[in-house]
Parts: structure tokens; C-alpha cells; sequence
């Protein structure tokens, strides 16, 4: 019998069915920043009891002060048994405080060793490495000879990763910080990362794959392979950024899906929800990362579309002891898209004319003066389309790409230099969160 269930951040609330979780029984808890508790608003309801906590500087980003948030923890278990706790995290930044938590306090779930392996970059790909699985070559970046040498330091990168190669934080997600260095200015030019861990890693080619899978007491119960139409960092580049589900039928997506298992296991993940991404290139298969979590975008709802499962609501099911559902014979093939801000301001929505049924989620409003996006996180709007026919799901996926689905009005001259100033204050300063970087453009 489960006493009490934490919920460690808001990601992911808006795709949750509280209304069916709340249904239960079993109180819900929030621990929320006071910016995810006005974000997640209309949600709060479905919980006994919201927390709103401190925060502190994690590198770019900003994360729960871990000691305001233990004595929370403490005060709501008090008196009963912890191994009657469950904390759900779907955050990665959050998911070695819910190891610790966890660990401390005797409640049930990963601990911090396994949280790390799936949230540190560098540790993940040095034990995968070390159990002979395949990554691209890396290091940890080197802040001090950055502002000591940099053109030392970049020749010595160069001798040996060539070009490009990749900068990125070890502890971020949604491509915050990541950027690929083709040049001497790119790599000179590096916002300033100071107190954030970053890596160099290899600049990976091919096609880029994403397996998301459920784990129950270390057997996979449910699995399900994506292929992305680009690499995700483009999206900051300006290209829309989604993936279309692979039919099982297809022997790509089988041994990926195999690939998974040996990752996963080896990381240590018993129970709840993976995501991995890997690259193809000429039948090999590289590692580049993965999550202790559900996919991020609308690979959720596409997964439901196509399997009739809903992997998040099975993640927590499984993570608190409840039945799970079990995948159904496919319904549908399916897609999505996220679509980056480019900046300017909104005039109008064109949606796109395609033969799949389709839903689109608009995150902008006509008059929106937006800010370029700086991460994953930061869309004008996520589609999702599905279809009986694979050829036709295949076609508008490829479509969708070249698409744009907000007509944007160029700032005038003064409003476009105060937005790019902005937003590279943002970006020295971060963490900053978009609408912050939106609030401060409106203002100016």
C-alpha cells in the first residue's frame, strides 16, 4: 500500500491525466519552483499538498535547493513507513536529488549512483564504454585552459577530435548550451559556461535514432523505435525537429531496440521509463545519450496513437506498484514536430495542409514578440499526425520539415538589436528561463 506519492518538478504535467491519478486514493504531493507552480497552474488541484521551494544556480540551469527540500520530505513521511513513499521525477537536472532523497531517507526507487549514470553525461558513456558498448570519443571540457590558452586549447582539441566537434553541458537536456564548433571564432565564442560542467564529444554522422522503452523489474515489458529527420541540436538553428515511429516490422528497429536493453542494463535502470538516442552510420550503431525518463516533443502521445499505451502513465505505474496496460496490435503510424521560434512577432498561425489526422499545440499567440529559441523547450508549436497508411505518415513527416507554422513580423531595426541583445544577455547570464527573455523584450 503506497502512502504517499512525490512528484519532484512539473515536466511533463500537461501530458499527465491527474483527474485518473488523483482517482486513487493514494495523496499526491508537489515540490515545485514558485515559475513551475504558475506554469502548472490548473493542475495543482489534483494534489493534497504543493510545496513551492527555493532555488540555486546548477550551472545554466537552476534546480531545488536539496536543503529546503529534504525537511519537506522529512515533515510528510514522519511517523509512517518511508518504504511506503514513492518520488516521481521526470527531470533531469532533478534526477540526482531524487536519488539522494531517496537514498537518505529509505525510500524505495533508484538511488544517486543510478540517477547519475542517467544524468551525467560523461559518467554514463564512461561505464557504457568500459562494458564495451560503442560511444562517440569525449572528455571533459576544460574551463580553465579556455581562458588560459583558447587557441592553444583549440588546436589541441582539433589534433584530436578534427572538425567539428562538440561543446555541451553533462547535466542538461533540450539542447541547452549544446554547440557544435566548426571554427576557431565558434569555439572562441563559447558563452561563458562558468560553473557548469561541460564535455567535448565527437561530432557524430548519420541517422539519428531515439528507443523509448519501459523497464519492470529489469525485464523491458514495452519498447518503441523513432527515427528523428534531423539531429536535435539543429533545432537551434532554426529547422523543425520531430520524429517519425518506426514500424517493429523493420529489422533497424529491432536491433536498436536490442541495443537499448544492453544500455539500460548495464546503467542499472530496474523499473520505469528510458529514453536513448543513438546514431546509425553504415550499419553501426553509437550511443549518444540517454534519460531515465519518457520521451520528450509528442513521442508520448505518437507511441499512444500507434500501440494504444500511454508510457507515461505506465511509467508511473509501474514506479508505484500499480497494473500496466500492455501494448495493443498497431492502430496507426505516427509522427510529430516541434517548430522553433525564430523571432519576431506573431502575426498569424498557418497551419499546415496535410492527408493525416493531425493536433497541434500552439504555444504563441498572434502579437507575441518572441525571442530566438535557445533550447528544445522553446516552440511556436508541437504537431502530431497519424495515419493507417505508413507511406503517407512517412510523407508528411518530410513535409512538415520545410514548414514553418507561425507568419512572424520582423521587429523593427532598434527592437531587433535590443532582441539579439537580450537574448545574448540570456545566454551569459542563464540560467533564464524563456519567458523572462520575452517579458524583458515587451519591456524594451
Amino acid at each position: 500500500m503506497i502512502g504517499k506519492i512525490f512528484f519532484l518538478t512539473n515536466r511533463f504535467f500537461n501530458l499527465y491525466n491527474f483527474e485518473k491519478l488523483a482517482s486513487i486514493g493514494t495523496p499526491l504531493v508537489a515540490l515545485l519552483t514558485p515559475e513551475m507552480a504558475r506554469a502548472s497552474e490548473d493542475k495543482l488541484k489534483y494534489f493534497n499538498q504543493v510545496h513551492i521551494l527555493n532555488t540555486v544556480k546548477y550551472g545554466l540551469n537552476s534546480r531545488i535547493d536539496y536543503s529546503c527540500l529534504e525537511p519537506v520530505l522529512i515533515r510528510e513521511v514522519e511517523g509512517a513507513d518511508p518504504t511506503t513513499t514513492r518520488i516521481i521525477c521526470n527531470d533531469d537536472v532533478h534526477m540526482p536529488l531524487a536519488g539522494l532523497l531517496r537514498q537518505n531517507l529509505g525510500i524505495p526507487g533508484h538511488q544517486l549512483e543510478v540517477c547519475l549514470n542517467f544524468s551525467d553525461k560523461l559518467q554514463s558513456k564512461s561505464v557504457l564504454q568500459r562494458a564495451g558498448v560503442k560511444t562517440p570519443r569525449f572528455e571533459a571540457f576544460s574551463h580553465s585552459k579556455w581562458l588560459a590558452d583558447c587557441n592553444d586549447y583549440f588546436d589541441e582539441l582539433v589534433s584530436t577530435y578534427k572538425l567539428p566537434f562538440v561543446v555541451k553541458p553533462t547535466n542538461c537536456a533540450s539542447s541547452l548550451g549544446f554547440k557544435v564548433i566548426h571554427n576557431y571564432t565558434d569555439f572562441m565564442t563559447i558563452p561563458s559556461m562558468e560553473g557548469q560542467d561541460c564535455e567535448i564529444e565527437e561530432f557524430l554522422r548519420g541517422t539519428l535514432f531515439h528507443c523509448d522503452s519501459l523497464t519492470k523489474d529489469g525485464e523491458t515489458i514495452f519498447s518503441a523505435c523513432s527515427r528523428y529527420n534531423r539531429p536535435m541540436g539543429e533545432f537551434l538553428q532554426g529547422i523543425p525537429i520531430g520524429s517519425l515511429v518506426v514500424p517493429d516490422s523493420e529489422a533497424i528497429a529491432e536491433r536498436i531496440k536490442e541495443f537499448a536493453q544492453v544500455v539500460v542494463r548495464t546503467l542499472g535502470l530496474l523499473n520505469g521509463a528510458s529514453h536513448l538516442e543513438v546514431f546509425e552510420e553504415d550499419g553501426e550503431l553509437t550511443f549518444l545519450e540517454v534519460a531515465m525518463r519518457c520521451p520528450g516533443g509528442f513521442a508520448v502521445p505518437a507511441y499512444e496513437k500507434m500501440y494504444g499505451l500511454d508510457m507515461l502513465e505506465n511509467d508511473f505505474n509501474i514506479q508505484t506498484g500499480r497494473p500496466i496496460d500492455r501494448p495493443t496490435a498497431s492502430k496507426a503510424h505516427a509522427f510529430w514536430m516541434m517548430f522553433p521560434r525564430l523571432g519576431g512577432e506573431v502575426v498569424t498561425y498557418r497551419p499546415p495542409t496535410i492527408e493525416s489526422e493531425s493536433y497541434i499545440k500552439w504555444n504563441c499567440s498572434p502579437g507575441d514578440r518572441l525571442a530566438p529559441s535557445i533550447s528544445l523547450a522553446e516552440t511556436t508549436a508541437i504537431f502530431l499526425g497519424w495515419t493507417t497508411s505508413y507511406d503517407q505518415a512517412k510523407y508528411d513527416f518530410e513535409q512538415l520539415e520545410k514548414l514553418q507554422l507561425v507568419e512572424l513580423r520582423s521587429l523593427t531595426p532598434r527592437s531587433a538589436y535590443t532582441q539579439a541583445d537580450t537574448v545574448r544577455r540570456a545566454l551569459e547570464k542563464s540560467p533564464r528561463s524563456v519567458r523572462d527573455i520575452e517579458e524583458s523584450i515587451t519591456n524594451e
